[in-house]
C-alpha cells in the first residue's frame, strides 16, 4: 500500500533498495508478516504485525501473505513402475518424450 505505514509491531530496520527488496526480506525473516519501506532513506522496517496503519506518503506498507489452507493439499506419489512400464502406457517411443513424460508426473 503505497502512502500506509504499518504503525508499530518493529522487529528490526534495514537498508533496502526498494519496496520489493523489502518485503523479500520479511519473507525471509522468521516471525515478519509486514514491513513497511521508507522511499526517501531506504530504511525497511519488519514487523510482526500491521493491525495498525497509518497515512505516511513517503512509505510503502504490505503484509506477507500466507497460503491459504485450500492451497495446501497431500501430494500422493503414483504408483511404482519401471520406465519401460511408464513407456508403454504412454506410447512413448523416444527416450527424450520418455524423460518428459516422467518430469511431468511429478508437476503439481
Amino acid at each position: 500500500n503505497t502512502g500506509k505505514d504499518c504503525f508499530n509491531f518493529n522487529l528490526t530496520s534495514i537498508h533496502a533498495g526498494s519496496a520489493g527488496e523489502c518485503c523479500n526480506s520479511c519473507a525471509n525473516t522468521t516471525g515478519c508478516k509486514a514491513f513497511t519501506y521508507t522511499q526517501s532513506t531506504g530504511i525497511c522496517y519488519l514487523k510482526s504485525d500491521c493491525s495498525g496503519k497509518r497515512d505516511c506518503a513517503d512509505c510503502v506498507a504490505g503484509e506477507i501473505a500466507l497460503p491459504s489452507s485450500e492451497v495446501l493439499h497431500t501430494v500422493r506419489r503414483p504408483p511404482r513402475q519401471t520406465v519401460t512400464q511408464a513407456a508403454v502406457m504412454a506410447g512413448i517411443e523416444s527416450d527424450a518424450k520418455l524423460r518428459s513424460a516422467a518430469a511431468q508426473q511429478w508437476v503439481i
